[in-house]
């Protein structure tokens, strides 16, 4: 989505998508994380420890998921 893009305009944008792929006959996914808070109270070692062994979450996505960690602050719970 954009800057300055309301939430009311990126749904609108993802519903239209979501339509347009029907009517071309694609396979369409939606997939919605909300993150705001998910990961604050976690090991970032183990966390990725359990991606990489247990998920076997590799490459791309285990990079997303490293630098979301290095960007985010981790709270004392």
């Amino acid at each position: 989505m954009h800057r300055h893009h309301s939430t009311e305009t990126a749904l609108l944008k993802i519903t239209n998508d979501i339509y347009s792929g029907f009517d071309a006959h694609q396979s369409t996914i939606l997939v919605a994380l909300d993150q705001s808070a998910a990961f604050d109270c976690i090991d970032q070692k183990i966390m990725i420890s359990r991606l990489q062994h247990t998920f076997r979450v590799t490459d791309q996505g285990l990079n997303w998921f490293v630098s979301y960690f290095s960007a985010s602050s981790m709270f004392l719970c």
